[in-house]
This record gives C-alpha cells, structure tokens and sequence, in this order.
C-alpha cells in the first residue's frame, strides 16, 4: 500500500500555490462515477495516490476555469468548454501540512464528461485512468489498495449522496464552500478538522460526511464509517 508522506517540519513556513481541479462526471450502469487519475510515482506532488485532474494556476490562464480547462486536456486528453465547469468547492492545504511538502489553494470544478470523448492518462504525470462509484473509491480506500489525500476523500464522500450526473449539476452552490482543514494534536494523534468540528473556527459544516480524519500509520482514518454510507463504504 502507498503511504501518504509525512509533512515538512511546522517550523518551516511553506507558500500557498494557486491551483485547479475537475471532478469529472459521468452515468454508468449502476449510477454515477467520477475519474480518478493515479500519480506517477515519482512525482513530488502525491505520487502514487489517486486525484481528480488538475494542477497548477499558471501565469498564462486567465482564470482557474482555464486552469481546470488546460490541466483536463494535458493530463487525460479531454477537452471541456469553460461553461462545461462549474464551480464545487475551495480547498486549502492546512497550515501545518500533512500529505506534502507543498500547500495549495484549490478550486475544485465538478463537469460532465463528453459523450464523444475518452479519458486517457498521459503515462507521465499520471498513470491510471480509472472511472469509479464514489462509494467503491472509499470502500476501495478502506481495503488499503486505492492511495486517497483527504480532499478526495471528503469530495468522494459528498459525491457518493447524488445518484447522477445532473442531480450533482444541479446542486453545485451559489458560492463554493472554502474549506481550510485545521491539525490538532488529540490523543498523541494527528487530527484533520473540517468546518463543523468542535476543533475548528466554522462551526458550521461546509459539506455533508464527517468532519474529522485521523492521521494513523501514514494513511488517513474516519472513525466508524464514512458519513452517513452504508458499511460497504466504511474504512
């Protein structure tokens, strides 16, 4: 099993990076299914784990829209219009990181995918493809052979409510949640926040699910079950 690595000293101040991400959609035979993408292994962003499509805000994009845009086509060859994207929600690195030595300020993107297109990984940042229920990512993750960061994990979770494409299209927010996680110190144990926690600052949860993950043996945990899942989807 991968392991997610260990953080970068709390002593060591790390800069925020901009960037995009695209939780492409599409209906198959038993409901909806999202694609994941499988870093390389080598990559020094989460190698080895699997991510939705995205990367980077570069000084050229004119918008993170053109962020999510450009970084679907370079890393799966699918080309989406920019109307196509629709705006899901806002995740940023905790300032004490758990998963990388980098942060990023990510704005997340859910789209249907192109009835005339086909998902293919690149073979250089990524090196799966791989269209899958919500649900089995997590019961998947669980089993310890489908490597999750906590923003897919989250994002899996709330996904795993909508039974299609367009029932997700239709609940996408006015304003997408900003979801900053904090990292408490609970028990010996390293704990990821959400909005909603007694621990963190926003009282008020941003999505549905749980609103902690325990760090334990380089992998993340939610106690009991994943959100209000059937068993299948538990860890």
């Amino acid at each position: 099993m991968t392991q997610i690595p260990e953080s970068t000293p709390e002593s060591e101040p790390l800069s925020v990076t901009d960037a995009a991400t695209v939780l492409l959609l599409q209906d198959g035979a038993q409901g909806l299914e999202v694609l994941l993408i499988c870093r390389h292994i080598q990559s020094n962003v989460l190698g080895g784990v699997y991510v939705f499509p995205g990367g980077k805000h570069d000084a050229t994009d004119f918008s993170f829209h053109h962020t999510a845009q450009r970084e679907t086509w370079e890393e799966v060859g699918v080309r989406l219009e920019i109307d196509q994207l629709i705006p899901w929600s806002r995740w940023v690195t905790p300032r004490q990181p758990t998963v990388s030595s980098r942060r990023f300020d990510a704005r997340f993107f859910v789209a249907a995918m192109p009835a005339d297109q086909e998902a293919l990984h690149d073979n250089h940042e990524a090196t799966e493809t791989l269209w899958i229920r919500p649900a089995a990512a997590l019961e998947r993750y669980g089993k310890g052979d489908l490597p999750l960061a906590p923003p897919q994990i989250m994002s899996l979770i709330h996904l795993a409510h909508y039974p299609n494409t367009a029932s997700v299209l239709a609940a996408a927010p006015s304003e997408p949640p900003y979801i900053l996680p904090e990292v408490v110190i609970e028990n010996g144990e390293r704990v990821i926040c959400c909005p909603g926690d007694p621990h963190h600052p926003m009282s008020e949860p941003a999505q549905p699910g749980p609103r902690r993950l325990y760090y334990r043996k380089g992998r993340f945990e939610v106690e009991g079950c994943w959100g209000d899942f059937p068993s299948a989807a538990c860890a």
